[in-house]
């Protein structure tokens, strides 16, 4: 098999220098930013913060500041561009599938991008279209093709090349290994041994290796630990900026904040013996008072636009705080919400989301498209409706049991109720107030992605789905526009019986 295709990217400062001349340059970094395009205010805090426009706006002010002294400065992106959860402006993600990050990125000057596990959310024929529109170079070493005339090559170069004068610096992307189910064509192979081969391939040619990760901190350290040639590995994933360079052996581990609330900066040096070391690193906040770019605000402003048209500015008022929960009833006032909300949209006889549908929690106030949005992380799934047996029904709420209450896994329900007995026993299992019968037939709604088997629910696998038409988004944001409110307080559907 050829060798893959690399990238070349060089700094926007001509440097010329000698060979063993020392060398100092810039690296700004952001990871996990989940298509958040614009500000936000987290909720129980005041300040604003996070922006692309204003992320990019300071990205060029110090882009600036380095050319007029000769230092180069460069860009890399540590993966989930695109939709993700829990972001408190996801709308951009679900409603354009990764296309306005993208286009963001691409007035920005990216000089690499890894692969994220949410660039693969919308399957890899939308992330290829991705691929093919975007401006900057993006690698991923250990995701290949599984079949056909490509098969065992990686889906994007591998790695990329940066120059710094006469320095050579190796950058390669990794991808946390995930379920192919929707992207049956591609292979995830193991982060460590991929990065020790791809290391073994280049590392006579490199003056610096960095890794640009999207494993998750254990995965950094483990690869730090494993592959020790590694200079610098910045992280994405887990959404814990480091607010100091944590060192695994001689490995620098670096990883800025989600949603772009901070923009990574770490100073390096090529001493005049060609050791790489740190001068500097910084988490910058990205805050009201930050620069804007004109550019990326009128990219985000043709897409708000586009979603204005579409949904309306506004949908009423909330009265309550969303995603909140009482006692041992184990669910939540807007998970029941959407599961309700997809029961009446669909006339079927009983609803199942998971938590993993209903994102962050939102507090009273006025309700709007971007946070309707923000509170359905994967707001353009598909809703379908199965009609499932009882005893079917009644196996999902057994596993359901075993997940802890605030699980990705853990089901809310609408017209069910039933009492849990830990660790997986459920009893009292009623539908429209009537005892569950194992042998009728239900019509059931529900995300279409919870029919094939994730989290663990077998029993839940559908040779006939119906597909409605609809997606969880266009439903709930149809239903709290024509008014319906928020319950104040989750109702007991499944309760916890006492030890």
């Amino acid at each position: 098999m050829s060798r893959p295709k690399l990238w070349w990217a060089f700094a926007a400062a001509l440097v010329t220098t000698v060979a063993g001349a020392a060398q100092t340059f810039t690296v700004l970094f952001v990871n996990d930013f989940h298509s958040c395009l614009e500000s936000f205010i987290i909720p129980g805090q005041n300040e604003e913060t996070g922006g692309i426009d204003r992320l990019a706006g300071l990205i060029r002010e110090l882009r600036a500041a380095n050319e007029k002294e000769g230092i180069p400065t460069f860009l890399l992106v540590g993966g989930d561009i695109v939709q993700g959860p829990k972001c408190p402006l996801s709308m951009y993600g679900a409603a354009y599938r990764g296309k306005a990050s993208f286009d963001c990125l691409n007035e920005m000057g990216v000089d690499a991008a890894a692969l994220g596990n949410h660039e693969f959310q919308y399957g890899w024929d939308n992330l290829h279209l991705l691929i093919a529109a975007a401006a900057f170079p993006i690698t991923t070493a250990n995701v290949k093709y599984r079949e056909g005339p490509r098969r065992g090559e990686t889906v994007v170069p591998e790695a990329v090349w940066l120059r710094v004068g006469a320095k050579r610096i190796l950058v390669f992307g990794l991808t946390v290994p995930m379920e192919t189910r929707d992207n049956p064509d591609l292979v995830f192979e193991d982060p460590v041994e991929t990065a020790r081969g791809v290391v073994e391939r280049y590392d006579g040619q490199a003056d610096a290796v960095i890794a640009l990760n999207h494993i998750g901190s254990d995965g950094d350290i483990a690869l730090a630990q494993a592959v020790p040639r590694i200079g610098i590995i910045i992280g994405g994933h887990t959404h814990e900026g480091l607010e100091r360079v944590k060192k695994v052996g001689t490995t620098a581990l670096v990883r800025s904040e989600p949603y772009g609330t901070t923009l990574g900066r770490i100073d390096l040096l090529f001493k005049d013996n060609g050791e790489l070391v740190i001068k500097n690193y910084e988490l910058i906040p990205i805050r009201a008072s930050t620069p804007t770019d004109e550019a990326v605000a009128a990219v985000v402003e043709n897409y708000r636009e586009g979603l204005t048209a579409e949904f309306g500015p506004a949908m009423g008022e909330k009265i309550v705080t969303m995603n909140s929960s009482d006692g041992r009833v184990i669910a939540s006032n807007f998970g029941e919400f959407v599961a309700d909300a997809l029961r009446e949209a669909t006339g079927a006889d009983a609803a199942l989301v998971n938590n993993g549908v209903v994102g962050v929690g939102l507090n009273p106030g006025p309700i709007t498209v971007a946070e309707a949005m923000a509170a359905l992380p994967i707001a353009s799934t598909k809703v379908v409706v199965v009609p499932y047996k009882g005893a079917a029904l009644k196996k999902a709420l057994e596993h359901c049991a075993r997940f802890d209450v605030g699980a990705a896994g853990f089901l809310q329900v609408s017209n069910i109720t039933c009492v849990f007995t830990p660790p997986a026993g459920v009893s009292g299992i009623k539908i429209n107030e009537k005892p569950l019968d194992e042998t009728a037939s239900y019509k059931v709604a529900l995300p279409g992605f919870l029919t094939g088997k994730v989290y663990g629910y077998k029993m839940l696998a559908a040779r006939h789905t119906f597909d409605t038409g609809l997606t969880v988004g266009n439903v709930i944001i149809k239903s709290l526009s024509e008014g319906r409110r928020i319950p104040s307080r989750p109702e007991s559907r499944i309760t916890v019986a006492e030890p």
